[in-house]
């Protein structure tokens, strides 16, 4: 499980690839440059680990 804010769109791109899905997230948790950021919660079980990540993705 990792935690990412909503505006880490990179690192977001990153863990889906990765095979993370949303979990869950909390609404304005972070105020930064003039706005609020969710935190977004993602995770990744077992058996969507161990699956073939296909290319190009």
């Amino acid at each position: 499980m990792l935690a990412v804010l909503s505006d880490n769109a990179r690192g977001i791109k990153c863990y889906k690839k990765a095979g993370f899905r949303e979990h869950g997230r909390r609404h304005e948790v972070v105020f930064r440059h003039g706005a609020y950021l969710d935190l977004i919660y993602m995770k990744i079980i077992d058996r969507d680990f161990n699956q073939e990540v296909p290319e190009n993705v």
